[in-house]
């Protein structure tokens, strides 16, 4: 048998039902390809799986991949929901949750559709998109940002750049700053500057936060590249524009 996906409204979460007995297949030909889809584009991803009165259990083999699985994507996982009565498998969870780094909660089967709001809830803290046509990159701070989001950035920015050399442009867009989760994450931050202000020609700042003001400035003496603010509202508005409008919006903030 195999995992049954779940149908969920959100493009970011990938919902299965494990069925029978799970084998090196389903990890291979289910789960791989969307982990390394998201690997390669530099995205997070979310899942949830349950196990419920229908699973009877793991292969050999398929335990071999589930250490592949750890060791290859968590990096690219933001939250994973765990559902399931039996009590292995929430022992098991609850102990793997508590020493990886992207969150994971476990539900009981009743509670199914709480594993799905769950797992949909929240604004991933770092969402960007690399246009590798025009050389820009545009990132969405929405909440608290952790090491883990300059990790997947970093990753998806060095491979541009080894086969570029450098960014035309970034453009960072939040209403309002969220901060960091913790030093740790801060110090993530400061790391990615001093390893990519050399290979990044200009960056747009669209933001009302008060930090516009001084962050430019205080930049300016470690940063090459030319810095530029601009309000929220004028990347608003064009979000309600179609996407050729969209890229000469950036286009001109870059400029």
């Amino acid at each position: 048998m195999t995992l049954v996906a779940i149908k969920i409204e959100s493009k970011d979460v990938f919902s299965f039902e494990a069925v029978g007995t799970i084998c090196k297949n389903d990890y291979v030909d289910i789960l791989f390809p969307i982990l390394e889809k998201a690997r390669r584009n530099g995205e997070k991803v979310r899942l949830l799986f349950n196990f419920g009165k229908n699973f009877t259990g793991y292969t050999k083999e398929a335990i071999c991949e589930d250490f592949k699985f750890g060791q290859k994507y968590l990096r690219v996982i933001d939250r994973c929901a765990i559902v399931s009565d039996m009590g292995w498998i929430v022992r098991l969870s609850s102990i793997v949750g508590a020493l990886i780094p992207c969150s994971v909660e476990v539900f009981d089967n009743k509670n199914l559709d709480s594993a799905k709001a769950w797992v949909e809830s929240g604004d991933l803290a770092l969402d960007y998109l690399l246009d590798q046509e025009k050389g820009l990159l545009e990132v969405e701070i929405a909440a608290p940002l952790n090491s883990l989001n300059f990790e997947v950035m970093t990753s998806a920015v060095d491979s541009y750049i080894e086969k570029n050399g450098r960014l035309n442009g970034l453009l960072i867009h939040t209403k309002r700053f969220p901060g960091w989760e913790d030093f740790g994450s801060f110090i993530s931050h400061i790391e990615f500057i001093k390893s990519h202000h050399q290979k990044i020609k200009k960056v747009a700042l669209v933001t009302n936060s008060k930090l516009a003001n001084i962050i430019p400035a205080l930049y300016q003496h470690f940063v090459n590249a030319d810095i530029k603010n601009f309000s929220f509202e004028e990347l608003s508005e064009a979000k309600k524009m179609d996407n050729d409008k969209i890229n000469i919006l950036l286009d001109e903030s870059l400029r």
